[in-house]
C-alpha cells in the first residue's frame, strides 16, 4: 500500500499544478473524438461465422475446392396479395400482371444501382426461359403469393447489400403495395424481404433503438440514486462530466478499431453503453462519497482529493482490473462475436476507470470553491445540540481509561463505533508518522477528534450499526454456510440443476435478431405458403471417390456405381427424415421430390445425354429443366453434384437441429463405409450454428479455469492475502450457482410464466448467453467484495480487531455498495427494453447478479464468513495486534 500511497500523492500533486490546462486538453481531445463516436453505430453488423476447423467449415472448403464458390447466398422477397372477403375475387398475380410488373422493378433497380453478380430467380422469369417446372415452386398454388430469389454469388455478407435490399423493397411497396393495377382490378397486401444480409441491417437499426430507449430512462434514474446519496448538484456535475467524456472515448475508439478491420456486433453498443453507465456512476459513486467523508472529517481540499484517490481509487482500479481480465477471458472462445463483445466491454471498463481517476480530482482541484459549497452531505453538516456536545466531552474520560487499559492498569468493554477516519489519510494532514504512537500521544490526539468523530458516526445509520453486529454473529456465520452448500446442492441436481448442454440452450435464430424485424416477419409469412425452410436449406455435395477435381476425367460423377449410390441416399433421406416427402422437398440431378409432385428419378444416361445436348427451341421442355439442374449443381468437370434438401422447418430451430443432427449421422455412416463410391459433405446455416455451439463449450472448462484462477490471484495480489481468495472463491462459487440456476428455472423452466409474470419460458437460453455472460459475471460477483473488503483492510491497519473492522466495514460501506448496486442494477437492466431476445436473456441474468451480490453476498455472505474466519483472513499478510476497542477508536495509529 505504501508504494500506491506514493504513486496517488504524486498523481494528484501532478493534477493540482495545472488542473485548469489538463480539463482544457482533455476535453479538446475529447470533442476531436466526437465525430468519430457518432459513427459507431453504422460500424456494426451482424456477424454469423463459422468455427475454423469444424466439420462445416471443412465441408464448405471442399465446396469452394470442387466448385470454385461457395453455395450462393439467397435472399427472398415476398409478394403476396389479400385473401379474404371480397379480395378473392381479384384477378391473382399473374393474371392481373403485377408479379410481372415486380419482377421487371426488380431487375431494373438491380441494373440501376450496378449489382451484376445477383441473379434474380422468378415465376416469370424461369418461365421465360422455359423452365415453368422450376419456377412453379416459386409461387402458391392459388397463384396470391409469390417469392423472388435474389441469388448472390461470390458477394460477401454486408450492410451494402442489405441496405440496397431494403431499399428496394421501400420503392416496391410505394409503388405496388396498396395500388391497384392498370384498371383497378387487383392490389397487393405485402412486400418484405427476408435473408442474412437485410437481417444485418436490422440488427444496426435495432442496437440505435435499443439505446433511444434505454438511456433517457435508465440515466436519470442512476441520477436520482447518485443524488440521495451525495446530496450535491454541483458533485453530481463532475458525474454528468464524466458519462460524456467516458462514452465519447470509449465509442471513438472502437470506431476506429471497426474502421481498422474488425468487425463489431451489433450487441456491442447496448452493452458498452450498459457497462459504461453502471461503472462511471459506480467509480464516481465511490469518488465522490470518499471526498465527502474526509471534508466532514475536518481535511482541506488537497488532502482530500488525495485520500480519495488513495484509498477509493485504489478500490477503482482493484475493480476494473478485475473486469478487464474477466472481459478478456471471453477472447478464448473461438467467435467473431464474442470477440468484438470481449472488446467491446474492455474499451468501455478502461474508459470508465481512466476519465474517473482524471477527471473527478482534475475537476475537484479546478473549481474548488464552486464545487465544496455544499459539498457535505445534510446528515454530516447537522449541527450537535447541547447534549451530544456534553455526551462528546464525557467521553473523553473513556478514552483515557481505554488507554490506561492498554498498558495493563484497568479493562473495560466498549462498544463499537463507526469512525471514517483512516490511518493512512491521518498521515496527510494529521500526523507525520507511521509508527505505533505512544499512549500520551494517542490521547491527545484523540480529545482533538471527538468532534470530527461524532460527525463521522452521524453518517451511519442506525440500521447499518445494527445490521453490522447481527451478520458478524457466530450463528448468522452458521446459517450461511448451510446456504451456501445448499444452493451449490441445488445447482448441481434436481430440476433445478444447471446443465450447459445441448438439451438447456437453443440455437433458434429468432432470438438472435430483433422482435418484429422485417426478416422474421417476413420468414413467418414465407412458411405460411411455403416451405419454412427455404431461407436455410442444406446443401450436399457428392464426389465420386479417388479423383481430383482439377484433373480427373470430365464425366467421373455419371459412372452407374456413383449415380446409384447418390440414388440410393437421396432416397433414404427422404423417407427417414422427410416422411416420404411431405416434411421437405429435394431438388438434384439424380432425384427431385416434394409434396406437391410425384418423385422424379432420373438415369444416369439421360441425365448425360441432356447435358451433352445444345438447347434450342424446339428442345422438350423436361430436357431444358434438366440441362438448368445439371448446370446449376454439377461441377464443371462433372465429378461432382449438389443437391438441395429443404425440410420444412425454420432454420437453426430446435427441431432444425435435431433434423441435421440426424442428417450428419446417416453422412457419418455412409463415408464410414470404404465401399461407398462417393463421399458425402454437407453445408447450411444450421450445421454451422451447431458446429458453433460445439466449439464454445468446448471451451467452456478452459475458460472457466482461466477466469477463476486469474481472478482469485487479483483478489490475493490486491490484498496480499491467501485466504481472501480462498473465501472469495466460496462467494464467487455461490453468486453463479445462485444466478444460472434462477435463470435455468426462468428460461428452460418457465418457472415466471408459471406465476403469470411475461419473463422467459421453456425454448431455454440462447447458447451463447450463458458463456458471454459467466465472466462478467464473475466480475461483479468480485466488485461489490473488493470494495468492502478494502474498507475492512483500512480498519485492520488502524488497529481494530478483524471482528470490529467487519462490523465497522459493513457499517461505513453499507449505504455506498447499496446505491451503487442499485445504480449498475439499472443499467443493466436498460438491456430489458432490447428488442433482441438473447440480450434480454443475458440482461436479467447480469440484473439478478448485481442484486444478489449487493443484497445478499456482500451484505449477508462476506461479512459472516468474514467474521468467522477471524484473522486468517489475512494469512500470511502480518498486522499489528488489535489494539483494545476504545483505544482502537480515540487512538490514532
Amino acid at each position: 500500500m505504501s508504494k500506491w500511497r506514493c504513486i496517488s500523492r504524486k498523481y494528484v500533486e501532478i493534477l493540482a499544478s495545472c488542473p485548469q490546462v489538463l480539463l482544457v486538453a482533455a476535453l479538446l481531445f475529447v470533442l476531436f473524438c466526437l465525430p468519430a463516436a457518432m459513427r459507431f453505430l453504422s460500424c456494426t453488423q451482424n456477424i454469423y461465422s463459422e468455427v475454423a476447423g469444424s466439420p462445416a467449415a471443412i465441408a464448405r472448403e471442399h465446396l469452394r475446392q470442387y466448385f470454385g464458390h461457395e453455395p450462393p447466398e439467397c435472399d427472398v422477397i415476398l409478394v403476396q396479395q389479400p385473401r379474404e372477403g371480397a379480395y378473392l375475387e381479384q384477378p391473382d398475380l399473374l393474371k392481373s400482371g403485377l408479379l410481372a410488373a415486380v419482377t421487371a422493378k426488380t431487375e431494373q433497380f438491380l441494373t440501376d444501382r450496378g449489382f451484376y453478380d445477383v441473379e434474380v430467380d422468378s415465376y416469370i422469369g424461369l418461365e421465360g426461359q422455359g423452365l415453368p417446372n422450376i419456377g412453379a415452386q416459386l409461387i402458391s398454388s392459388d397463384k396470391r403469393s409469390s417469392m423472388l430469389v435474389l441469388r448472390r454469388i461470390g458477394v460477401p455478407i454486408n450492410k451494402t447489400v442489405g441496405s440496397a435490399e431494403n431499399e428496394l423493397v421501400s420503392e416496391l411497396r410505394s409503388t405496388f403495395l396498396g395500388n391497384h393495377a392498370a384498371g383497378g382490378e387487383a392490389s397487393i397486401s405485402y412486400i418484405g424481404v427476408a435473408g442474412i444480409a437485410p437481417f444485418v441491417v436490422d440488427g444496426t437499426k435495432s442496437a440505435a433503438r435499443d439505446l433511444a430507449r434505454s438511456n433517457p430512462l435508465c440515466i436519470p434514474l442512476c441520477f436520482a440514486v447518485l443524488a440521495s446519496v451525495v446530496q450535491s448538484w454541483r458533485l453530481m456535475l463532475i458525474t454528468l462530466l464524466c458519462m460524456f467524456c467516458a462514452n465519447t472515448l470509449c465509442f471513438a475508439v472502437l470506431t476506429w478499431i471497426a474502421e481498422s478491420g474488425w468487425i463489431m456486433s451489433t450487441s456491442v453498443p447496448i452493452m458498452s453503453e450498459s457497462t459504461l453507465m453502471a461503472l462511471t456512476f459506480d467509480y464516481s459513486l465511490f469518488l465522490l462519497v470518499r471526498f465527502q467523508e474526509e471534508l466532514a472529517l475536518g481535511a482541506g481540499l488537497m488532502q482530500a482529493v488525495s485520500a480519495s484517490i488513495r484509498r477509493s481509487g485504489h478500490v477503482i482500479l482493484g475493480s476494473g482490473l478485475t473486469l478487464c481480465y474477466c472481459s478478456l477471458a471471453v477472447q478464448q472462445l473461438p467467435l467473431e462475436e464474442s470477440h468484438s463483445l470481449s472488446i467491446g466491454i474492455l474499451m468501455a471498463i478502461l474508459c470508465a476507470m481512466a476519465v474517473n481517476m482524471f477527471v473527478t480530482p482534475a475537476v475537484l482541484l479546478a473549481f474548488p470553491e464552486f464545487l465544496t459549497f455544499g459539498a457535505l452531505r445534510g446528515d454530516a453538516m447537522r449541527k450537535e445540540n447541547t447534549e451530544e456536545v456534553k455526551h462528546n466531552e464525557n467521553a473523553s474520560g473513556t478514552i483515557v481509561m481505554a488507554a490506561a487499559s492498554r498498558l495493563g492498569v484497568l479493562r473495560q468493554e466498549s462498544s463499537r463505533t463507526y469512525d471514517f477516519e483512516s490511518n493512512d489519510d491521518e498521515n496527510v494532514y494529521i500526523s507525520t508518522s507511521d509508527d505505533e504512537p505512544e499512549v500520551g500521544q494517542s490521547l491527545s490526539r484523540t480529545e482533538g477528534k471527538l468532534r470530527r468523530r461524532a460527525l463521522a458516526q452521524q453518517n451511519v445509520s442506525s440500521f447499518w450499526q445494527w445490521w453490522s453486529r447481527v451478520c458478524t454473529t457466530s450463528q448468522c456465520s452458521f446459517c450461511v454456510v448451510g446456504i451456501v452448500i445448499i444452493a451449490c446442492i441445488m445447482a448441481m441436481t434436481g430440476s433445478t440443476a444447471i446443465h450447459l448442454n445441448l438439451t438447456q440452450v437453443t440455437m433458434d435464430f429468432a432470438l438472435l435478431g430483433p422482435e418484429g424485424s422485417q426478416t422474421l416477419e417476413t420468414l413467418d409469412r414465407i412458411g405460411q405458403d411455403f416451405s419454412k425452410g427455404i431461407m436455410g436449406p442444406t446443401t450436399v455435395m457428392f464426389v465420386a471417390r479417388g479423383v481430383d477435381s482439377l484433373q480427373a476425367e470430365r464425366g467421373a460423377i455419371y459412372t452407374p456405381e456413383v449415380w446409384k449410390s447418390m440414388n440410393f441416399m437421396l432416397k433414404f433421406i427422404e423417407k427417414e427424415l422427410l416422411d416420404g416427402g411431405r416434411r421437405g422437398s429435394i431438388a438434384s440431378p439424380v432425384y427431385l421430390s416434394s409434396h406437391a409432385h410425384s418423385p422424379i428419378e432420373v438415369p444416369a444416361n439421360s441425365a448425360k445425354s441432356a447435358d451433352e445436348t445444345q438447347v434450342s427451341l424446339t428442345t422438350m421442355v423436361q430436357v431444358q429443366e434438366l440441362k438448368y439442374i445439371l448446370d446449376q449443381m454439377l461441377n464443371a468437370e462433372r465429378t461432382a453434384s449438389l443437391a438441395m434438401i429443404t425440410p420444412d422447418l425454420r432454420m437453426t430451430s430446435p427441431e432444425a437441429i435435431d433434423w441435421t443432427r440426424q442428417l450428419r449421422d446417416i453422412i457419418r455412416v455412409q463415408n464410414a463405409n470404404a465401399q461407398s463410391p462417393v463421399d458425402v459433405y454437407m453445408v447450411s446455416q444450421t450445421a454451422a450454428m451447431m458446429d458453433v455451439e460445439e466449439g464454445v463449450f468446448g471451451r467452456v472448462p478452459n475458460l472457466v479455469l482461466f477466469s477463476l484462477i486469474g481472478c482469485l490471484l487479483m483478489m490475493g495480489v490486491l490484498f496480499r492475502s491467501v485466504m481472501i481468495a480462498v473465501r472469495g472463491l466460496v462467494t464467487i462459487v455461490f453468486t453463479l450457482a445462485v444466478v444460472y440456476m434462477a435463470a435455468h428455472c426462468i428460461f428452460q423452466l418457465g418457472a415466471l410464466r408459471d406465476l403469470g409474470i411475461p419473463v422467459g419460458g421453456t425454448q431455454g437460453l440462447f447458447f451463447m448467453v450463458p458463456v458471454t455472460t459467466f465472466t462478467i459475471v464473475l466480475g461483479l460477483a468480485l466488485d461489490y467484495d473488493i470494495f468492502l473488503l478494502g474498507r475492512m483492510s483500512e480498519l485492520r491497519e488502524r488497529g481494530f480487531s478483524t471482528l470490529d473492522a467487519v462490523a465497522d466495514g459493513v457499517a461505513q460501506t453499507g449505504h455506498v455498495i447499496t446505491c451503487a448496486g442499485m445504480m449498475m442494477a439499472i443499467a443493466f437492466g436498460g438491456m430489458i427494453l432490447s428488442e433482441v431476445p438473447s440480450m434480454r436473456q443475458a440482461s436479467w441474468i447480469f440484473v439478478m447478479a448485481v442484486l444478489l451480490d449487493t443484497f445478499v453476498v456482500r451484505t449477508v455472505v462476506t461479512p459472516a464468513l468474514t467474521a468467522a474466519m477471524g484473522e486468517l483472513n489475512w494469512w500470511p499478510r502480518e498486522f499489528r495486534p488489535p489494539l483494545d476497542d476504545a483505544f482502537a477508536k480515540g487512538a490514532s495509529t
